[in-house]
């Protein structure tokens, strides 16, 4: 007995609704095909989307540099102040010191909120644009890529590289910028006290920003395995949870429970092992600006002493080496923090930007709407790593007429029909339409222009209304 009986059928011309929707996702596939040059690149394509967000995000970095500027400059206005009150200062008095202190305070808390609010409308927007893209650049793959993945591994990609994504433009504006400005323009401001110390402050902050960096980059494969480990855990739980009736049915509940702990445990033993990673570069970090601050504050002690400095340059000096503490360890926790979500998000565009396997020609044109004749002439084709389904096959169906294919399961049915949707190229000969090869047509028009009944079921978790149109 014949099982499988698969049939198909050529209309012209397409549905214009259909075709639109078609249009419009291929215009999407065209716009991101260059992503795929990216997928080692993860700051180039990060980029690529702040880019077309410029405006907004100049308004951001401007408002944060502002921001630590007024920050670290009220350690000069509290020296001012502290120098006025012992009479060492008297030009504006009290009153105006005080002042411009609390013109400082007010200005670093506005120039954050400023900040905060585009914040929350761009970087969301910038998440959005790439989960887009990713997902118009997915839908342009062959069925080969699919089947060679878990679908849940690729979805919850895709997530995490949105989430990746925002994360880095998050750190880097609230983490990494504040940090190096602060350290920076604190170490300018100790150079109007004495100069050799700032100085020796460049070389230091400079040789300690150096090894963190170096030591935190040695550390990415253990990042980049976290990724791939939580990756494994998303896949492995959608494709069991889409199989349950299947996995009842053969009593195979314990093992699935077993095989899924197990995927859990190499998850969670990446992740520790990333985690202590991190811990050790903290400490490490922590001795070294404890050691650095220590020796600051004890010859600002030694200036004092000796006449060479005020109060408020005293306090002045103190109060700098703590922004400079605090500022050298949250920009290595930063940077650290950086990294582990540029290997995340590295690691997911790896997979989800693999170039098409069948992209449309250059130069290819739309299929021109005709009477829909259908012919493969001597076309050959082979699954990877397996015999001809199909040799020197020809056939050819006038336009009107409907066409049965009967054969054994493997006789290659289906192979004929998705060759004609072209989600498969012939090793050798052509196929057809109208005298066209498909080949060298755009694809959006090929499939626009055909009607599909599949004959395996399947329905989208929406309203039976939507199923019925789709």
């Amino acid at each position: 007995m014949w099982r499988n009986i698969g049939t198909f059928l050529a209309e012209f011309p397409h549905v214009a609704a259909h075709g639109k929707v078609i249009r419009t996702l291929a215009e999407n596939t065209v716009e991101t095909a260059p992503l795929a040059a990216l997928r080692h690149r993860p700051l180039k394509f990060l980029f690529r989307f702040i880019a077309r967000h410029k405006a907004v995000h100049a308004v951001i970095l401007a408002s944060v540099l502002g921001a630590v500027l007024c920050s670290v400059s009220t350690q000069y206005g509290m020296k001012h102040l502290v120098d006025v009150v012992s009479g060492r200062e008297a030009k504006w008095g009290v009153w105006g010191a005080f002042a411009l202190l609390c013109g400082l305070i007010a200005a670093d808390n506005f120039l954050w909120r400023v900040a905060g609010w585009f914040v929350a409308h761009v970087y969301v927007r910038v998440t959005g644009d790439v989960r887009a893209a990713l997902f118009a650049h997915l839908s342009g793959h062959g069925q080969n890529y699919f089947a060679e993945r878990l679908p849940g591994s690729l979805s919850s990609r895709i997530t995490a590289t949105g989430n990746a994504v925002f994360t880095v433009e998050s750190t880097g504006t609230w983490n990494v910028i504040p940090p190096c400005v602060a350290v920076s323009f604190a170490i300018v401001l100790i150079a109007t006290v004495n100069w050799v110390m700032a100085l020796v402050l460049v070389l230091l902050a400079g040789t300690m920003a150096g090894v963190i960096y170096a030591i935190a980059r040695a550390g990415a494969a253990l990042n980049r395995a976290y990724a791939e480990g939580a990756a494994a855990v998303d896949g492995e739980l959608v494709d069991v949870i889409g199989n349950f009736p299947v996995v009842r049915a053969f009593g195979g509940l314990r093992r699935e429970q077993a095989r899924f702990d197990a995927t859990i445990g190499r998850e969670m033993g990446a992740r520790r092992a990333s985690l202590l990673y991190l811990e050790k570069l903290r400490l490490l970090h922590a001795a070294m600006t404890a050691l650095l601050t220590a020796g600051l504050v004890a010859w600002g002690i030694v200036m004092w002493q000796r006449g060479q400095a005020s109060p408020g340059d005293l306090v002045l000096i103190t109060s700098l080496g703590f922004t400079i503490l605090h500022g050298t360890r949250d920009l290595a926790v930063a940077l650290v923090d950086l990294i582990q979500q540029l290997a995340r998000l590295e690691e997911a565009i790896s997979v989800l930007l693999v170039p098409h396997e069948l992209p449309d020609a250059p130069g290819a044109a739309a299929l021109k709407p005709g009477p829909g004749e259908v012919r493969f002439d001597r076309v050959r084709f082979a699954y990877p790593g397996r015999d001809a389904v199909l040799r020197d096959f020809s056939l050819t169906i006038p336009p009107g007429q409907s066409v049965g294919l009967v054969g054994a399961s493997g006789a290659g049915k289906s192979t004929v029909l998705a060759l004609l949707q072209r989600f498969y190229d012939p090793q050798g000969g052509q196929v057809l339409i109208d005298g066209q090869d498909i080949a060298h047509v755009k694809q959006d028009s090929l499939r626009a222009a055909l009607a599909i009944v599949p004959q395996d079921v399947s329905l989208f978790q929406r309203s039976v209304l939507e199923n019925l149109r789709y």
